[in-house]
């Protein structure tokens, strides 16, 4: 299986997160990923980064900035996972977009993408993982 390089994008509103809510077949367990996707060839990060939230969201993101960058090892739906994920900042360029509806896209498997907003405490509350793990220790950090 090759590695895979993906960007993700960190929106933020007040003291919460936007993330995808994901479901995992082979634990049954519901998790929280960001917004975000595969990097094409010949594509840069950031522009993954915006690409994939425009698509996800519906919505343009302005003013990315590079949080870092990390690696995720980890096992989908019985099949092994190798990823290195470019961790984007990232604004919404309409301010309305914050309180508005998403127009929901589509995941690479043609699911209904879901998004949510959720604080650290709500994340914490709901005993609701959030992958990469590293994730929570930047998001901490913001």
């Amino acid at each position: 299986m090759p590695i895979r390089g993906k960007a993700i994008v960190i929106i933020r509103k007040d003291d919460k997160f936007l993330f995808t809510v994901c479901f995992e077949r082979e634990r049954q367990e519901t998790f929280y990923i960001p917004v975000g996707g595969g990097i094409e060839f010949g594509e840069r990060s950031i522009e993954a980064a915006a690409r994939e939230a425009l698509e996800e969201t519906g919505q343009e993101v302005i003013n990315l900035q590079l949080l870092g960058v990390m690696e995720n090892i980890f096992r989908y739906n019985a099949k092994h996972e190798h990823e290195i994920l470019f961790t984007y900042l990232a604004e919404f360029k309409n301010p309305d977009a914050y309180h508005q509806p998403f127009a929901a896209g589509l995941d690479c498997d043609g699911n209904t993408i879901k998004l949510t907003w959720a604080s650290l405490a709500e994340i914490a509350e709901r005993k609701v993982r959030v992958y990469p793990p590293d994730l929570i220790e930047t998001l901490s950090g913001l």
